[in-house]
């Protein structure tokens, strides 16, 4: 009793003990056998002295009241092993996200979970809070079977294409649409985003990665539009640029059966009834002394990727040294 009155009364010892629920139990009434038989302590006599994590585990257990400076130190020394103090409305607050996820999960709802870990993202690592209250360590489990999901999935995927042979330009189409489709996903909640930028850049290493990646992208938002005519102008002009970058190739098939589900023409021609797709053309660097005839492959950051006709070898030159008409087509395309 001489213990909890300290508690209540010393003002030096108020801002440690706020962070803790001090409490008596009474080893003569039938809930201390239980306690006992859950939380075994050192030595005989009483008091007993418990610290008790939020989440139960046992961190301090032994007979005898530490005096003076020692009971100070003493709940010090366990609030290092204690875990990142909520207040309650906060546990209210996690308590409600975690119903929520765990509502979307089994629901087998991917939006709507990842929407519930982009909110908690906002405040805090959801895999990582740090508390062991009850509301936030069942948070962090279930944002944890998400994250763990996502992982495996992504392991998986980069098992598949590291099996592929260099020149399976079908089988790397299939494994860039894969990753594509988990970029699409997934790129919403920054909890996911440094691994697929990481993940997305390990697949870009193989030059088939590298040159598939981009149209895999288009290709997987163009089918999620689905029945959406209103969006599909966009993706259609897209979709044509596809077919005249990567002509007779898996990507062209693919973006020729989307436009022909959808009722549409595979070239947009011109006013004289030319093609006005990009094609093979004669490149020139701002020197005029550099020239290739290629294909466009893809605008990489600030790099451009083309394809020489001569060798049907990809390279790639900075755009800050193509010629004012190059960096003007470029410009055009993009239109």
């Amino acid at each position: 009793m001489a213990l909890m009155k300290r508690f209540r009364e010393d003002l030096q010892l108020a801002p440690i003990v706020a962070q803790f629920v001090p409490f008596h139990l009474d080893t003569r009434k039938q809930e201390w056998q239980v306690w006992a038989r859950k939380h075994p302590h050192d030595g005989n006599g009483i008091p007993i002295v418990y610290v008790v994590r939020a989440d139960g585990e046992t961190l301090y257990a032994k007979t005898g009241a530490p005096q003076g400076d020692d009971l100070p130190r003493l709940l010090v020394a366990q609030l290092t092993r204690s875990g990142k103090a909520i207040t309650p409305t906060q546990s209210t607050w996690f308590s409600a996200q975690a119903d929520a996820l765990a509502s979307a999960l089994e629901q087998e709802d991917e939006g709507a979970a990842l929407e519930v870990l982009e909110s908690v993202s906002r405040k805090v690592d959801p895999t990582q809070i740090g508390s062991f209250a009850e509301s936030a360590v069942r948070m962090q489990s279930l944002a944890k079977t998400v994250v763990d999901g996502f992982r495996a999935e992504l392991d998986l995927q980069q098992q598949r294409w590291s099996e592929l042979d260099d020149q399976d330009r079908k089988g790397w189409l299939a494994s860039a649409r894969e990753l594509a489709n988990v970029n699409q996903r997934f790129r919403g909640a920054r909890l996911f985003r440094s691994e697929l930028s990481s993940q997305i850049a390990g697949f870009k290493k193989n030059v088939l990665g590298r040159e598939f990646y981009p149209a895999a992208e288009i290709l997987v938002a163009a089918e999620a539009l689905g029945g959406d005519s209103k969006k599909r102008e966009e993706e259609v002009r897209k979709l044509r640029r596809l077919i005249s970058r990567h002509p007779d190739s898996p990507i062209a098939a693919q973006a020729s059966e989307l436009l022909q589900a959808w009722g549409e023409p595979l070239e947009m021609k011109g006013s004289e009834g030319q093609s006005a797709a990009p094609e093979f053309r004669e490149w020139t660097d701002k020197t005029g002394k550099f020239k290739v005839v290629a294909l466009l492959v893809e605008l990489d950051g600030d790099e451009v990727v083309l394809r020489r006709k001569d060798l049907d070898k990809e390279i790639r030159v900075p755009m800050s040294q193509l010629s004012s008409t190059d960096r003007r087509y470029l410009k055009d395309l993009e239109k």
